[in-house]
């Protein structure tokens, strides 16, 4: 109920009273790993995520998890260690190769996350979809890119973000096809038609 509700106070006061009664299920240091790295305390989160691990050794779930804190600290190397221990017990953990993913694109190793979102199954997941046309388009594969753009907006014609990326995606696609400069313009014109005041498209 508290982790529906967002109230990680109250998850964190439960799951830390519920482990006191037993570590029987890893979901719990999940729990409360969650609401210690939603408040930013990622040393913490580490902890819980550590302490389920000594019990629960082969949960991929609290591998993924412990990742995830070291990446928000952009500790990629000990992230990238954690999702692959993941990915040792669960090869289909489709979400962990997502997060790898995210990673390899942080370190600019366009090549290797493109790979690993394909393996995330994105047509599964339109967040993971923009991601690797994101990683597309930084890697040149313009066309692949833009394709996957317009399927996006298929469905969510209205999303501003979605209109800016392909505009950014036509104009980097015109050092091939200079023809790609009036789609661009066409793309940023709809997303400043939706666009709402959001700072991250202001160039200071």
């Amino acid at each position: 109920e508290f982790y529906k509700s967002g109230n990680h106070t109250g998850l964190l006061n439960a799951s830390s009273r519920a482990i006191k009664y037993g570590e029987f299920n890893p979901k719990i240091h999940l729990l409360q790993g969650s609401a210690y790295q939603t408040a930013g305390l990622y040393a913490q989160a580490q902890t819980s995520y550590q302490n389920g691990l000594q019990q629960h050794p082969n949960s991929p779930q609290l591998l993924k998890a412990l990742g995830t804190t070291y990446a928000l600290q952009r500790d990629f190397d000990q992230a990238e260690k954690k999702y692959q221990a993941a990915l040792d017990i669960n090869p289909f953990y489709h979400q962990v190769f997502n997060d790898l993913g995210n990673i390899y694109q942080e370190r600019r190793q366009y090549t290797k996350a493109i790979a690993a979102y394909r393996k995330a199954q994105p047509s599964s997941d339109p967040n993971i979809q923009r991601n690797l046309a994101l990683t597309l388009v930084a890697a040149d594969s313009t066309d692949e890119a833009i394709s996957m753009y317009r399927r996006l907006l298929e469905t969510q014609p209205n999303d501003a973000s979605l209109l800016f990326d392909l505009g950014e995606a036509f104009l980097k696609h015109a050092s091939k096809d200079p023809k790609a400069f009036i789609q661009a313009r066409v793309a940023f014109t709809h997303f400043i038609k939706r666009w709402q005041g959001d700072r991250q498209y202001i160039q200071e």
